[in-house]
């Protein structure tokens, strides 16, 4: 089966598993109902003797049913978390890439590795935002069906518990930490699943660098209201049903945003690192695994900017060679640097 298959296999699996809970969940409370009007209309057919003996046999026989329920249930869930292939473990140093000249601690390492999918454990429940996100949600069904939904998530909410934090404290404070860090900016990579940490001023300016491309220029005027309006009377004229062309209609129209995705594979590898060091230089020319570089500062500066390329990933290593007497030999040719700081070449061949 491809993976693509196993994806919609699984969703289809928990589809079906949730359908099944909202119709348990249905067929308790119509048990529920049943069993009230029941109670009630038995307590004015029997004796008050009769009605107390009756009562406590079925509470008695109710306690008896749960406690044998919830001992197979238990027994089930145990021997299906025993089945279960155990996840192999996340290799934290692959899945979060750290571009910034900063060193980041595990209890950061560990946060971002959960993936920027990864939601908090609130400490309560939002009943504020959930009514009002339903309240959003509901308005385009019936109102017998909104009713419906309305009870059910009333009924949810108040017996509703917060749930166990999902982060350690140590994990939570780091959290909190690369919230309140404006210098850096965490989002995916451009392919696979990993989470990049950048400085925001690097981010920033390569977004610039992208709309410096003739592809995008600066319009006078937000057009999103024209092309709003133009939209509106082509479905008004247009044969499609209410009911369609009401989805059409966005409520609120905005302008898209844009957002760059770093690439984290090997092939940029030396730009992450040329990003990431203290001092650039300013030239770096490379062909396979020889690279030509130019250094506009002091000497002394050279060995730190080695350390740090060789600091960026453990299977790849840099070695140095300088000029000496304004020569350097880089491949099959002699780059000289002459009085003016020009540079000039000559072609060597070994015969």
């Amino acid at each position: 089966m491809s993976p693509k298959a196993e994806r919609i296999l699984e969703r289809a699996s928990k589809a079906l598993v949730r359908e099944r809970i909202h119709d348990k969940r249905r067929l308790l409370d119509a048990n529920a109902k049943h069993g009230k009007n029941l109670h009630l209309w038995l307590s004015t057919k029997l004796s008050p003797s009769d009605w107390e003996f009756i009562d406590r046999i079925t509470m008695a026989t109710a306690e008896s049913l749960l406690t044998q329920e919830t001992e197979r249930l238990n027994k089930k869930f145990d021997h299906l978390q025993a089945r279960r292939p155990k996840a192999p473990a996340i290799d934290q140093k692959r899945v979060v890439v750290n571009l910034t000249d900063t060193e980041i601690d595990d209890s950061t390492r560990a946060v971002l590795s959960k993936g920027l999918n990864f939601a908090p454990a609130p400490h309560k429940i939002p009943i504020k935002d959930i009514i009002g996100g339903i309240a959003q949600a509901v308005r385009k069904v019936s109102h017998d069906v909104a009713e419906e939904i309305r009870n059910e998530v009333s009924t949810f909410l108040k017996k509703a518990k917060p749930p166990k934090a999902n982060l350690k404290p140590s994990e939570l404070s780091a959290l909190r930490r690369l919230t309140r860090n404006k210098d850096i900016t965490i989002l995916p990579a451009d392919k696979g699943n990993a989470t990049v940490i950048m400085k925001t001023e690097d981010y920033r300016r390569k977004t610039l660098d992208l709309l410096d491309d003739a592809a995008y220029r600066i319009l006078p005027r937000d057009p999103t209201e024209s092309i709003t309006k133009r939209k509106f009377e082509l479905i008004k004229k247009s044969n499609i049903p209410e009911e369609i062309s009401r989805n059409l209609r966005p409520p609120a129209p905005a302008p898209p945003r844009m957002n760059g995705l770093p690439k984290i594979h090997k092939d940029d590898f030396e730009e992450h690192a040329l990003i990431s060091a203290p001092l650039r230089p300013k030239y770096f020319y490379r062909y396979v695994d020889d690279t030509f570089v130019i250094w506009p500062h002091r000497v002394d500066t050279l060995k730190p900017f080695l350390d740090h390329m060789n600091s960026r990933h453990p299977s790849i290593q840099f070695t140095m060679e300088s000029e000496k007497e304004g020569r350097l030999p880089f491949l099959d040719i002699l780059v000289q640097r002459k009085e003016d700081e020009s540079l000039s070449h000559k072609i060597e061949l070994t015969l």
